[in-house]
């Protein structure tokens, strides 16, 4: 139970857009903005499977001979950009890519 529960309708208020958006303004201005720098190889083993498996696929089916051109952002340390370039030169070794990755955080570009 919080403060507004004794306020009348203010369960109704709770459910609304409006509410959700002014709570959503509210904590961007009191609450310091920060980035997570965590990142790891294979660290979403299910996407990634995906990736390397039906789109990739689906792709190189599509691509006429073409260089697959991959982009990734938010990238951190590189982790995920590395796994990705791994699983796809592993499953499709014959498939020629590049994959470009990129971070705006000053600490993980460095």
């Amino acid at each position: 139970m919080n403060g507004l529960d004794s306020i009348p309708g203010a369960a109704k208020l709770r459910d609304t857009v409006v509410w959700r958006r002014l709570r959503h303004r509210i904590s961007l201005l009191v609450d310091p903005r920060t980035n997570s720098h965590f990142t790891g190889f294979l660290r979403l083993p299910t996407q990634f499977e995906a990736l390397v498996g039906p789109v990739v696929s689906s792709l190189e089916e599509r691509r006429n001979g073409s260089l697959l051109s991959i982009c990734i952002l938010g990238c951190s340390n590189g982790a995920e950009a590395y796994t990705v370039a791994s699983l796809i030169r592993r499953r499709h070794p014959e498939l020629p890519f590049t994959v470009r990755w990129y971070d705006i955080d000053a600490a993980c570009v460095e």
